[in-house]
């Protein structure tokens, strides 16, 4: 038996990029007709649009938003939050149904197929809640199935709130309803034993069993990606019990690295000069670390430290989160509450501590702030959908501009904040936290950036959303 084989399903599929308004594409005819469709039931229904939109509008019953917090949800000037909606979610409770399901899709797509139509909606545009997604190329989508034969025991695609072996999400054994999706996003909290998306993901799942041994795929692909899994006896294939997987991505290309193992040890080589390897760390980063959100002052930083020596309780690091900078501006301090930081640098350093401050991929825009200033001189940020303007989102210092880490320049310009010239009363002892980089923007859809942005380059967000917290820590 092979260890691994690709498109036995016939799943295989690519989706031609276009352009909303190009002419030249093969179903411009069938687009077109529906789109005029559409159009002139916006007309018609423009009443009933409009009492949408002021309903969306409305969501805030007049309050003044002064703000918007981790969860995405507004802040309000007069102290109230936002409540979050109650989503009523479609639960199947049982096998049945999914099979209901399943024909009533495969009769839409036969009708379809047969009158030489598609469905369009959501092909041009998408909405999330109350954001839009212009989508102005269309579906884009690359899929494949890959199969492991002789494997049952498959893992890997972090990171998610669920078992280390991959479970089932279709199939009459499924565990789960729903993918595993592999989108980086700031969740503010997350369900456990569920496929939903978190901070990081890693699209590479690694396959054992006794016949085959250890074998790995890489699936490269920086898009919003899902993956479902099944291991019920439907897969089996030349009279083998193993496992099937599905892979689909929103955009990109089919970029597929097959390791062949065939032992663990030997598997993580390949993957390792397949990725690179990750830097040697340093002794002092193996300790214990003492974080909060937050230290008050340089009072509170020596009381705790003082107090661990008192209890002669073995720490190596003391972290800073955000509110030890000037007004949210990263590579400052608060010259009030951490008068002397490299003072308190050194103190630590002395008794064998280091020290953590923060930093993130927003910027305050403060045309006062000499980062601001320098970067958007530069025109080193994100743009919005037009391409014309820095696009503007919202994290903890308020209205902030993002820088776009897939630009080479970008990234060694920030390389450059971190010289001690540049970092003002930095020392060699002090080291650095890197965050918020899914990227988290508090009033974007799903905590994040819309997928329509552009990049320096004027591509899409959606094409590099994985790659940016990963180009922040390289840079």
């Amino acid at each position: 038996l092979p260890l691994v084989t690709i498109n036995s399903n016939n799943m295989l599929h690519f989706e031609i990029r276009r352009n909303k308004h190009s002419q030249n594409d093969t179903n411009s005819d069938i687009l077109n007709h529906d789109e005029r469709n559409e159009e002139n039931q916006e007309l018609e229904g423009m009443d009933d649009e409009d009492d949408t939109h002021l309903e969306e509008g409305d969501r805030h019953g007049g309050k003044e938003i002064v703000g918007y917090w981790e969860d995405g949800l507004a802040i309000y000037a007069d102290g109230t939050r936002e409540q979050p909606k109650e989503e009523s979610e479609r639960h199947i409770s049982s096998n049945d149904s999914q099979e209901t399901i399943t024909t009533e899709q495969q009769r839409i797509l036969t009708e379809q197929q047969q009158s030489h139509t598609m469905d369009t909606e959501g092909m041009w545009e998408e909405s999330f809640g109350s954001h839009k997604d212009s989508k102005p190329h269309g579906p884009m989508s690359v899929g494949a199935d890959i199969y492991f034969p002789s494997s049952k025991h498959l893992f890997g695609l972090p990171e998610h709130a669920s078992s280390t072996q991959l479970k089932s999400t279709i199939g009459s054994n499924a565990h789960y309803q729903d993918p595993y999706r592999l989108y980086n996003l700031d969740v503010f909290e997350y369900e456990l034993d569920e496929t939903m998306a978190l901070y990081g993901e890693v699209p590479f799942i690694v396959s054992q069993s006794a016949i085959g041994g250890t074998v790995g795929v890489f699936w490269f692909n920086p898009t919003e990606t899902f993956v479902d899994v099944r291991d019920d006896d439907t897969t089996d294939m030349n009279d083998s019990k193993g496992t099937q997987t599905h892979w689909m991505s929103e955009s990109g290309v089919i970029d597929l690295f097959l390791l062949p193992g065939p032992n663990p040890s030997t598997l993580y080589e390949q993957y390792a000069h397949l990725t690179g390897r990750m830097p040697l760390p340093p002794i002092f980063s193996l300790g214990y670390h003492q974080c909060r959100w937050n230290y008050r002052d340089e009072n509170d930083v020596y009381n705790v430290h003082d107090k661990f020596e008192e209890l002669d309780y073995p720490y190596d690091v003391l972290w800073l989160d955000i509110e030890h900078t000037d007004g949210k501006r990263y590579f400052t301090w608060d010259d009030a509450l951490f008068p002397h930081p490299e003072a308190m640098q050194e103190k630590l350093h002395s008794q064998g501590r280091r020290m953590v401050t923060i930093v993130d991929p927003h910027i305050k825009r403060d045309t006062q702030y000499y980062i601001h200033k320098e970067a958007t001189n530069l025109g080193l940020y994100v743009k919005d959908a037009s391409g014309r303007k820095d696009f503007d989102g919202w994290c903890w210092p308020g209205s902030s501009s993002y820088l776009d880490f897939t630009n080479s320049k970008v990234r060694s310009w920030w390389a450059e904040q971190f010289q001690y010239n540049r970092y003002r009363k930095s020392t060699p002892s002090l080291y650095t936290w890197n965050d918020m980089n899914e990227p988290s923007v508090f009033n974007g859809p799903e905590v994040s950036m819309q997928k329509d942005l552009l990049n320096l380059d004027g591509v899409e967000h959606r094409e590099w959303h994985n790659l940016y917290g990963l180009l922040f820590h390289a840079a």
